[in-house]
């Protein structure tokens, strides 16, 4: 019998159209992997109920008993009517796991629940103090409340369509003066700041430059943009399922800083972000940190010092060419591949391993950080993204060094490198904080033991390996390394091959 889960998710002009995009994306991961999967809701546009049930996803649309959202209506909790409309859903198509993606989860809503699947949690900072089995905090919060629990951080988990991922791959030219202006402020309906935004690039334009719109945003702000249409040149670009084909001829945007911003950042296209709601404060302050966009304060928008920003990014290349590289480098497009594999594990039989090629450099640049990898490391510190990137480019191309990757569905979930000295060759290694506890570093130095064992390249293989991290010593240990010599903070091993 096909495994089954379900999505609890809304889209409406309050929260807009980012949390049933991703939760569509990871359901597309899900049907891949052959599971059967189910979303409620309630009333989607047509447009998305159509893009839904094109991806084999069986809709379930809710009854609601109030009149509707309304515009200016704040989001309403999710309560035990809510609840139990959602698990005679669940009994009744034998689902034992949910998925919720709504910022208005309550105890009684979540107890009624968890009372009949396991509860998976998709949150964006908004610490919803729940007990479930997974939590997926895209936002990096951390949150005395909820540590300890089986919780996974950061914009690597972002459930970004595959798309984005093609357009990162994509050299982008930077010989000239940003041409396509994108701007796209997201579902929710906020006219002032629409037309301050329409004000603010109006102001900044240069001959040659062109401003592109979504149609959603044409036909819901049509009145406010008859008269720009007029003053400046306005594309209209056609909604879809995403905008990876816009992206990849856009050179700059000025956008929401929620989901979207994600997906610039995974297509390389350098962007200015207004924060409108208040989920989208803490992954707009990482990707400045991070010189993938800037921010800007929607209240600040009539200012000077706004026309100032948004003319000195337009003119300065250089900038424009290290936020498009370090938003690729920080949001690979894998997210849905993590989230997946959280939900529905690979069997280990499935692990393919390969060598490592130049499009790993920013997979392994988060393993080499990763703290329990660091701590476990022979070398302690923390590595910056050049260094690393010269670090691995010499890796990648040294005849004495090589970088092994194993993968599972498709999804990176580990690394070994090979130094090879003498005929000899010793392992280093580490495991995805999402992927551990599962037996694959027991897994993948097995299969490299017998490989090498078919290939006889080598006479031994060794590792060093410190005295506490006890995990390491038992897994080689335990694959037939032998203990040759100890020090005050680590033991040398080996086996013949």
């Amino acid at each position: 019998m096909k495994s089954s889960v379900a999505i609890r998710v809304n889209a409406d002009s309050t929260i807009g159209l980012g949390h049933f995009s991703r939760c569509l994306t990871l359901s597309e991961e899900l049907i891949r992997r052959g599971i059967e999967v189910h979303i409620v809701s309630h009333t989607l546009p047509p447009d998305w109920e159509h893009y839904a049930l094109s991806a084999g996803v069986i809709l379930h649309l809710l009854v609601d008993k109030k009149s509707g959202y309304q515009r200016d209506e704040t989001p309403r909790a999710l309560d035990e009517s809510d609840a139990q409309q959602t698990v005679n859903i669940l009994t009744t198509n034998g689902i034992e796991i949910l998925i919720v993606d709504c910022y208005q989860i309550t105890d009684v809503w979540a107890e009624v629940a968890a009372q009949n699947a396991r509860l998976i949690i998709l949150d964006d900072g908004q610490n919803v103090n729940i007990e479930c089995a997974i939590r997926i905090d895209f936002a990096m919060t951390e949150n005395s409340a909820i540590s300890g629990r089986n919780i996974f951080c950061g914009p690597r988990f972002s459930l970004i369509h595959p798309s984005y991922r093609v357009v990162s791959q994509s050299q982008r030219v930077w010989q000239k003066t940003p041409q396509d202006i994108f701007v796209y402020l997201g579902a929710t309906y906020q006219p002032n700041t629409f037309t301050q935004v329409l004000e603010l690039v109006g102001r900044s334009l240069r001959h040659g430059n062109s401003v592109s719109l979504l149609s959603s945003d044409f036909l819901r702000y049509g009145n406010l943009t008859d008269d720009w249409r007029r003053q400046i040149p306005l594309n209209v670009v056609r909604d879809s399922r995403t905008l990876a084909d816009t992206f990849q001829c856009a050179d700059f945007a000025i956008g929401a800083a929620g989901m979207s911003s994600m997906e610039r950042a995974c297509a390389g296209v350098p962007s200015l972000q207004l924060i409108l709601t208040k989920n989208q404060c803490a992954s707009a302050a990482w990707l400045q940190r991070e010189g993938a966009a800037e921010c800007l304060e929607v209240s600040r928008l009539k200012d000077s010092e706004s026309d100032q920003k948004l003319s000195s990014l337009l003119n300065n290349l250089e900038q424009l060419e290290k936020m498009s590289n370090n938003g690729k480098r920080l949001v690979d497009g894998l997210g849905a591949l993590r989230v997946a594999e959280l939900i529905n594990p690979t069997n280990l039989r499935q692990v393919v391993m390969r060598n490592a090629t130049a499009e790993d450099i920013w997979t392994f640049f988060d393993w080499t950080n990763d703290p329990t990898a660091r701590q476990n490391s022979l070398q302690t510190e923390t590595v910056n993204h050049e260094t690393h990137r010269r670090w691995f480019q010499e890796q990648l191309t040294s005849t004495s060094v090589e970088l092994v990757l194993f993968e599972l569905s498709e999804l990176p979930v580990s690394q070994l490198r090979l130094t090879k000295a003498d005929g000899d060759a010793t392992i280093s290694y580490s495991v995805d904080i999402m992927a551990r506890g599962r037996g694959l570093g027991m897994k993948m130095i097995q299969d490299l033991v017998q490989r090498e064992r078919g290939t006889r390249r080598f006479k031994k293989l060794k590792a060093v390996v410190k005295h506490e991290n006890e995990s390491s010593l038992a897994i080689f240990k335990a694959t037939g390394f032998s203990a040759i010599r100890s020090s005050k903070s680590e033991i040398h091993l080996e086996i013949e091959v």
